[in-house]
């Protein structure tokens, strides 16, 4: 479990350095700012995007632990629901 961002970089910058063949990290839970709520805890991510985006040019594709539905008391639970 990555605590927060400075982790999972210093953990994919250690890959690359002794040369694993790593193409993927999982972000495992809590990751989110409410349980279910599909965003980016500000606290321990508070560069989101530009957090995988940084991974991404690493050569890492980037796994979350999930479940399949959205908290009701999540802020984007609302537009979820709208969508199906």
């Amino acid at each position: 479990v990555y605590r927060d961002e400075f982790e999972a970089y210093e953990d994919a910058s250690m890959m690359r350095s002794l040369d694993l063949p790593a193409t993927a990290m999982i972000i495992d839970s809590p990751w989110s700012s409410k349980h279910v709520s599909f965003d980016f805890n500000p606290r321990q991510f508070p560069n989101g995007k530009q957090f995988l985006e940084n991974l991404h040019k690493q050569g890492y594709k980037i796994v979350f632990w999930l479940v399949p539905f959205i908290n009701p008391n999540a802020p984007n639970f609302k537009e979820g629901d709208e969508r199906g």
